[in-house]
């Protein structure tokens, strides 16, 4: 099991030194944004030498919006890190493209398949193609 560490559920930089050091390479690390920035200990975000393997640019003011990732934010997430995965916003087909062309390796898509606009086999020609 991996279990995602929200970066707005750490109240300071010790809470997530422990849950890091627990989960040791099984943990995913989201950090979190809402529109006026990041939320959690900003130690976090300014030492990617914390962050494990995978990390999610969580734009949480555009979850179930539909309105696009927000591919700045990703991009620089990406900039210091290699393996980002984008949640919020997420609309389409040509979002997850979009996203694949800037090198992210994938995309929280829960309000696509809930709404019924993308569907498993479309999902799996996206990482067909990617790889």
């Amino acid at each position: 099991m991996q279990c995602v560490i929200g970066s707005e559920s750490c109240p300071d930089i010790d809470s997530y030194r422990k849950l890091h050091d627990e989960l040791a390479d099984d943990a995913i690390l989201s950090l979190d944004f809402h529109h006026d920035g990041h939320l959690g200990p900003d130690a976090l975000l300014e030492n990617e030498s914390l962050w494990p393997g995978r990390v999610i640019g969580m734009s949480l003011s555009r979850v179930g919006s539909n309105c696009g990732p927000d591919i700045d934010l990703l991009q620089s997430l990406k900039a210091r890190h290699a393996a980002v995965y984008a949640a919020g916003g997420v609309g389409n087909m040509e979002d997850l493209n979009q996203l694949a062309r800037h090198g992210i390796a994938g995309a929280l898509v829960a309000s696509l398949l809930h709404s019924g606009k993308i569907t498993a086999p479309e999902i799996a020609g996206i990482c067909r193609n990617s790889h």
